[in-house]
């Protein structure tokens, strides 16, 4: 079973990100041209990020893949539009929801999370040093929640969902 992310949440994203890249683009050359250099350069490198991250927004937007597939023994995850995850269904331990500024993440915690990573090393690592789960679900994103749920319920019945305080 496939799911789906809202292309209208990515459209907006990536609208956003790039009025972002206009945004401090237009302060990174107003900053060189005082001989800011310092604030030019922050500004540089947070245009490029936003520009990386409009870049793989349209490329979701563009694609008609979808974020999360279960299948029989493993659940999929398209985390980056050209990579992928697959994650057995045994090796899944819990399900965690929780919530940072208003996005809602369902966090998978693993049995061997070490033969996950090679793929996604550095945005897993990233959640793990924030002290998330390596690998989420953005649950926010997702056109139809009720049925996910439902499917991890029913290819993993004894992990349970657990939720964190103050999120849901």
């Amino acid at each position: 079973m496939d799911f789906y992310e809202s292309k209208r949440n990515l459209r907006f994203l990536a609208v956003f990100c790039m009025v972002l890249v206009l945004f401090f683009g237009g302060f990174a050359y107003l900053a060189f041209t005082e001989e800011e250099f310092f604030m030019a350069v922050f500004f540089f490198l947070f245009t490029l990020l936003m520009i990386w991250v409009a870049r793989q927004s349209v490329q979701k937007v563009l694609g008609h893949g979808p974020y999360a597939t279960t299948t029989s023994s493993h659940l999929i995850l398209y985390v980056m539009p050209d990579e992928k995850v697959d994650i057995r269904w045994e090796d899944i331990l819990d399900y965690l929801f929780y919530e940072i500024k208003g996005n809602e993440f369902l966090g998978l915690k693993l049995a061997n999370e070490e033969t996950y990573t090679a793929k996604m090393k550095r945005l897993a690592g990233l959640n793990a040093k924030m002290g998330y789960p390596m690998f989420n679900i953005n649950f926010r994103h997702i056109t139809e929640k009720k049925q996910l749920l439902e499917e991890l319920d029913r290819r993993n019945p004894n992990v349970t969902i657990q939720f964190e305080e103050g999120s849901i």
